[in-house]
């Protein structure tokens, strides 16, 4: 709950990706607001050049964010998905969730991931796109 108010969340869909890549590109802003100072100059020369690759033809985001469905779910992935945060029915966050470590390709089943045998199969990467800063606490 955000102020009272219910978070649903949901799997992304088409009508989304234009907010969503919006949102995620006004978060690298946050998040160089937010790093350490000694970080601060790295992540201002380095954002600009991750956004561009993201919301290229090729990256996870594309233009105006038209890569999000097709990156992020099935056919094209059977691995990961992109959640959305809605907050009174209005787009207001998304987190990319994909099984193995790497968001970017297919997690092999013998994939090594540090973990006992036992829950190797279980190992889920998070990561994180944005949230829009009115839909913070």
């Amino acid at each position: 709950m955000v102020g009272g108010t219910t978070v649903a969340v949901r799997t992304v869909v088409q009508q989304d990706c234009a907010t969503l890549a919006r949102i995620w590109t006004a978060g690298w802003q946050q998040t160089i607001d937010l790093s350490a100072w000694y970080v601060k100059p790295l992540f201002a020369i380095l954002a600009p050049l991750f956004i561009r690759s993201s919301l290229s033809d090729t990256g996870d985001i594309g233009p105006d964010g038209s890569r999000i469905v097709p990156f992020w779910t099935p056919p094209e992935s059977n691995n990961r998905t992109m959640l959305v945060a809605e907050l009174n029915g209005e787009v207001v966050g998304c987190i990319g969730v994909a099984r193995g470590l790497a968001y970017d390709k297919e997690a092999e089943p013998s994939e090594t991931v540090h973990l006992p045998p036992a829950v190797q199969h279980c190992a889920f990467g998070l990561f994180p796109h944005s949230a829009w800063s009115r839909a913070q606490p």
